[in-house]
């Protein structure tokens, strides 16, 4: 009786550590279903992922595993769907601009072909503003309709559309990737710790 007790014991503890390990585990916590190693913060700086310029990602259409990628690293996450003001950007340390087409490049889509700026002059001085006063950006164009909807604002910021491109501005700093990188799905070492070392350098983490 006593072994048989024992082995449901043993059975419930199994159970039990089962369960622990495949519950999910909220955003923003130390635990990482994509590392084994610690987060890089606990309750770290705010990243701000525009959706608000017809953002469009073949590999990660809702970004969503982007997002989950940053806050299983301890970031804060938050999604934006309207334009670039001075009281949005200053709720946020780093700025996540990926594929921002504009309406104009989004017709592109069906045969349209007219270059268009995805971001008005006000938004572009606002961003430069911010990122002068310590605020940080990432910008990715790895499609050509999304090139030259960002390149006026690459180009405010001081940088240009390379493969992979960084400056300082002020106190802030500004990163542009123009090559195609892993899906962020793809659980491949070197893709998830770019994208994370990007963002990592981008907030000071460093």
């Amino acid at each position: 009786m006593n072994l048989d007790r024992l082995f449901q014991t043993g059975i419930g503890i199994a159970l039990i550590g089962v369960v622990w390990w495949a519950w999910p585990r909220p955003a923003g916590g130390y635990y990482s279903p994509y590392r084994w190693e610690a987060a890089t913060y606990h309750h770290g700086p705010v990243v701000l992922i525009d959706r608000g310029h017809w953002n469009e990602s073949a590999a990660d259409p809702g970004f969503d595993a982007l997002a989950r990628v940053l806050a299983a690293d301890g970031y804060r996450v938050s999604i934006n769907r309207q334009e670039f003001v001075p009281e949005l950007l200053q709720t946020a340390k780093v700025l996540v601009v990926s594929d921002a087409l504009g309406f104009v490049g989004w017709l592109g889509r069906f045969g349209v072909r007219i270059r268009g700026n995805a971001f008005h002059a006000d938004e572009v001085d606002a961003v430069r503003d911010w990122v002068s006063a310590g605020g940080s950006v990432l910008l990715v164009a790895d499609r050509p309709p999304a090139v030259d909807a960002a390149r006026p604002l690459a180009s405010a910021l001081g940088v240009p559309i390379a493969d992979l491109a960084y400056r300082e501005l002020g106190r802030g700093r500004v990163a542009v990737i123009a090559m195609q990188l892993a899906d962020p799905h793809n659980r491949a070492i070197d893709s998830r710790d770019t994208m994370l070392g990007i963002v990592h350098w981008l907030s000071h983490a460093e």
